[in-house]
């Protein structure tokens, strides 16, 4: 469907929205450029610093939450 059909769904029940934000391939032109601070993709990513509290996180993962990586601009999280 579209945003109209959407919008008629909204009509008749309450609808609710999950956001996943972390699916980006680091192999991809925005992250590449993410890394070498040029757009598209220079303001595209979060970062986050190692004394951050992201203690309310929820990620079913045993991997790191944060990883380490080389930008033009110094390492970021």
């Amino acid at each position: 469907g579209d945003w109209q059909d959407i919008n008629a769904i909204a009509n008749d029940v309450k609808l609710m929205a999950d956001l996943v934000i972390n699916h980006c391939s680091s192999r991809s032109l925005w992250f590449e450029n993410f890394l070498t601070d040029t757009h598209p993709g220079k303001d595209y990513f979060k970062t986050a610093s190692l004394t951050d509290d992201l203690s309310q996180v929820v990620r079913p993962r045993t991997s790191p939450l944060l990883h380490t990586v080389a930008t033009a601009s110094g390492d970021k999280h």
